[in-house]
């Protein structure tokens, strides 16, 4: 059936599939360019969770009055 699926990881540096066999030895090298793609990719995850998680709290009635107060104190 699918017996050899759990032989394969992906690399936490680079994000590349490799064998298990691979990751543990020195014959997985990652590549810059993967390792970057990589690093931009989880960086834009985060920024995306950032981004809806202070979009739901200025909804929320605490970030209502903050906004409020914020733009009231400014001037």
């Amino acid at each position: 059936m699918l017996g050899g699926m759990n032989d394969y990881t992906s690399c936490p540096d680079c994000g590349t599939s490799v064998d298990l066999a691979s990751l543990d030895s020195a014959l997985h090298r990652c590549d810059g360019r993967h390792r970057d793609e990589h690093a931009i990719r989880l960086a834009l995850s985060e920024v995306a969770l950032f981004e809806r998680e202070l979009a739901d709290y200025l909804d929320s009635p605490q970030g209502r009055f903050e906004l409020y107060y914020a733009a009231r104190s400014r001037g």
